[in-house]
């Protein structure tokens, strides 16, 4: 029997690409919190940028099918063309972890590194440890969150990340500074604004655009589904291409700049002058804060994956940065896979969204099962 393919992150994109090497009856592990970015680190008074339709978790044999959740008892009625909200979303999250036919452990790597023997070495946080014959890297965007230099300098008390939804849902009766332009900065507006205090401050004033790119709905869902043709396409091609990529916002939220309750300004986090001042940071005007929200992105590398070890770091790394995947997603390292985000300098746009992973899945899934079938037959 071959030796197992370790998955790292049970998020979307691990869970589809699990299953779909489970169902080419390859040995499957999982490791992560499952769809922990939903459940924790999303505000849940919002709705998702995506329909329905394209938020299905992938699966060959249709285990996790949105229009099967939809009809059941507790879920009611709903057109999948439509944005959903994420309080209904994470249902259906549930609805699937039901459903998976592989386990998960609830873990993170701590470590992961190439074994003398052959195929890779994964630590886990309690000290237990994998020998695994191939790895996927389905880590998602937490790891890589960006703050600007002028916020490292702040108490991390009073600096929190868009990512970090808790801190900001639990703020009552404070006053909030946000930071940013994106879709992001205005969905933490949305959550402060009726119990708080609200300062937006955005660098560039925000584009209000229905999907997260700017194009009309048919030309996006186009630039998705072509999106794994930009493998093999030349540099300047998927350079041209950034123009679509900077943050949007949907129009819903336009009304905030109209709020009277929202103070909005136009200044980059460096030119604030914050600093700290007693339990909480002021700017160079004085103004009082309790907390700053950094609605200030992610800043996603293969290499700066935080539990790569040394030797793999480096193998990864070329002479203009990181190497490309190739046409199965396979990094530098031969049996190292990535998926998701960290994708998405080779296979475009998509893959920061759940429909990217039916592409990543499938691929994926081909390429293990072919090594699979080759190491059986030798």
């Amino acid at each position: 029997m071959s030796s197992p393919v370790l998955v790292i992150g049970a998020g979307p994109y691990g869970v589809g690409i699990a299953d779909e090497i489970h169902e080419r009856g390859l040995d499957v592990r999982v490791v992560g919190e499952p769809f922990e970015l939903w459940r924790r680190h999303t505000l849940s008074i919002l709705r998702l940028r995506s329909p329905w339709q394209s938020s299905e978790i992938h699966s060959p044999a249709g285990r996790y099918d949105v229009h099967e959740f939809l009809s059941t008892a507790n879920a009611g009625v709903a057109d999948p063309r439509e944005r959903t909200e994420v309080r209904r979303f994470r249902s259906y999250l549930e609805w699937v972890e039901g459903r998976m036919p592989f386990p998960v452990v609830r873990s993170r790597v701590t470590r992961l590194a190439a074994h003398p023997g052959g195929g890779f070495r994964a630590d886990l946080g309690e000290g237990n440890g994998l020998e695994v014959g191939r790895v996927v890297l389905a880590t998602g965007n937490g790891p890589f969150r960006h703050l600007p230099e002028a916020l490292r300098r702040l108490p991390a008390g009073r600096v929190a990340h868009s990512w970090e939804t808790e801190r900001i849902e639990s703020l009552s009766g404070g006053r909030a500074l946000v930071i940013g332009s994106g879709q992001s900065a205005a969905e933490s507006v949305a959550a402060l604004v009726d119990r708080n205090e609200v300062t937006w401050s955005f660098r560039r004033p925000p584009v209000f655009f229905r999907e997260p790119l700017r194009l009309p709905g048919p030309l996006f869902d186009a630039v998705l589904s072509l999106s794994p043709l930009l493998y093999g396409a030349p540099a300047p091609v998927r350079r041209a291409l950034s123009s679509f990529f900077r943050p949007t916002v949907t129009p819903d939220l336009r009304r905030l700049l109209a709020d009277e309750r929202v103070r909005t300004q136009a200044a980059d986090a460096a030119d604030l002058g914050l600093r700290p001042a007693g339990d909480g940071v002021v700017d160079g005007h004085d103004r009082r804060f309790d907390l700053v929200v950094a609605a200030t992105g992610f800043r996603v590398r293969l290499s700066r994956v935080p539990y790569l070890d040394e030797g793999l770091r480096r193998s990864l790394v070329g002479p203009r940065g990181d190497r490309p995947l190739d046409g199965s997603f396979q990094t530098a390292v031969p049996g190292l896979y990535a998926a998701g985000a960290l994708a998405e300098p080779t296979f475009g746009p998509a893959q920061r969204f759940i429909l990217g992973s039916w592409t990543a899945a499938r691929r994926i899934g081909r390429a293990l099962g072919a090594e699979g079938r080759g190491r059986s037959a030798a």
